[in-house]
């Protein structure tokens, strides 16, 4: 049965919910702390390990804990949920830290943005309800390659790309950079 969009976001923000549920859980009484550190070993990558040693490092990611619920809902890891829930661009965040260093034009509106990026080139992409351009420094900040061909083929515009395919792998890039650097996940 497909579910609808907001279904899928709703189900993923409840996920999200008991992942920081499950992450508080561990500094809770001796009793749920054991339970919800015993939940921690069915990930692959920690069946081995100590839940008494996981409550007393209290070392454990907001990413273990949403791998934890992930798992525990079929799947292998909180991306992979993310992935099969909600379409891949929702996924993906076109904005990091190390942006502020470049020098970006910034817009309320779409149209505003294109008409910046139409006569000034660059690239546009979305932040939360606004707009920026931006140049190839910023878009190898963000993990891609601005020489990808791909840019070409969506028009250089990440919002109302002219390729949807070429927008696809270019989302499925950047979320798989946004996975191996462990950057926080919608």
């Amino acid at each position: 049965m497909q579910t609808s969009l907001h279904e899928a976001e709703a189900f993923v923000d409840r996920c999200r919910r008991a992942a920081r549920a499950l992450q508080h859980e561990l500094r809770a009484a001796p009793s749920i702390a054991r339970a919800a550190a015993m939940r921690f070993t069915q990930l692959p990558t920690l069946r081995d390990a100590n839940p008494d040693d996981l409550i007393a490092r209290n070392a454990t990611l907001r990413a273990r804990a949403q791998d934890v619920v992930a798992y525990e809902h079929g799947f292998l890891s909180w991306g992979e949920l993310l992935r099969a829930s909600v379409p891949l661009h929702r996924c993906v965040t076109m904005h990091c830290s190390g942006m502020g260093a470049f020098l970006n034009q910034w817009f309320t509106s779409h149209a505003e943005a294109a008409a910046a990026l139409a006569t000034g080139g660059g690239y546009l992409l979305p932040y939360r309800t606004q707009f920026f351009v931006t140049v190839a420094g910023a878009i190898r900040e963000l993990g891609l390659d601005p020489d990808d061909p791909d840019w070409r083929r969506i028009g250089f515009d990440w919002v109302q790309p002219r390729d949807p395919e070429a927008h696809l792998r270019l989302c499925r890039a950047r979320f798989d950079v946004m996975l191996a650097r462990g950057d926080e996940l919608p």
